[in-house]
């Protein structure tokens, strides 16, 4: 099967990242991306750009069916989050 290639390079460390993980992009936009493991379609990680300045990033809470999300100003903080809280998830039972 052939991968459908990043629209949006910004996004190109972390989706090297989930990748690394086997973690599947479901959603692949110039605003957003979206990552999931098969299996646990309810435990998704999303990066949303409204513009230069709000970034949304929404992460799963491990065993529970929520999610948390915040913002920030620029994406490398945005990045920095998303991969902090992917390692955090992947050591968590």
């Amino acid at each position: 099967m052939t991968e459908i290639k990043l629209v949006n390079s910004k996004f190109n460390y972390i989706d090297d990242l989930f990748k690394q993980h086997n973690w599947t992009r479901i959603e692949n936009t110039e605003e957003f991306v979206t990552y999931n493991k098969e299996g646990s379609e309810t435990e998704y990680f999303k990066c949303n750009i409204f513009n230069d300045k709000i970034i949304k990033v929404t992460v799963p809470l491990k065993n529970w069916p929520f999610h948390f999300t915040t913002r920030f100003a620029n994406i490398d903080d945005a990045l920095c989050f998303m991969e902090s809280r992917f390692a955090e998830f992947l050591l968590q039972p």
